[in-house]
């Protein structure tokens, strides 16, 4: 059995929005897990990753999880935003944050970190045409080795939208 866990932003700071959570209570979520697996002896498997590629999963995440027995960890980027504030979420002008930068992203790979692909530009794969979407599969995954030095297998296309097109497309790249 595998427990799939996805969180996008960590911090300690108050946010207008849902997809924040406070490093302590995500301390608090990893050891229940922790103590969860163990008690299972083996027979459950936890998978913890988090989406759009922020620098509070290498400040707070990458610690905290170092510090327990879950070893599948992975953070898929959106590689036209490394190193940049987060201009394509909705902000309310009080919600910007960091992106990984590269050496960060190259750190937590180093790390046992999985990088993976969330695309270019955090646009829906399913809104654009064929070649764009083909292109912003592509474009992200060379990137994104280009940094890691690690051929990149994963890919967690924005707000989840995927159909089978776009799934073809992300075997072929």
């Amino acid at each position: 059995k595998k427990i799939y866990l996805n969180y996008h932003n960590l911090g300690y700071s108050q946010q207008i929005g849902i997809n924040k959570v406070h490093p302590r209570i995500f301390k608090n979520h990893i050891t229940l897990l922790d103590s969860i697996v163990q008690n299972m002896k083996g027979t459950l498997d936890v998978s913890i990753t988090f989406d759009d590629g922020y620098e509070s999963v290498c400040r707070y995440a990458k610690k905290i999880l170092e510090a327990s027995n879950i070893t599948d960890k992975k953070v898929f980027i959106i590689t036209n935003y490394i190193g940049k504030l987060n201009s394509w979420d909705f902000s309310f002008f009080i919600n910007t944050y960091k992106h990984l930068s590269e050496s960060e992203i190259l750190d937590m790979s180093s790390s046992n970190w999985e990088i993976g692909s969330h695309g270019t530009s955090h646009r829906s794969l399913l809104s654009m045409s064929s070649s764009e979407a083909k292109d912003e599969i592509v474009e992200s995954k060379k990137r994104l080795e280009d940094i890691t030095g690690n051929e990149i297998f994963s890919i967690a296309p924005p707000f989840s939208h995927i159909n089978q097109k776009i799934y073809d497309y992300c075997g072929e790249s």
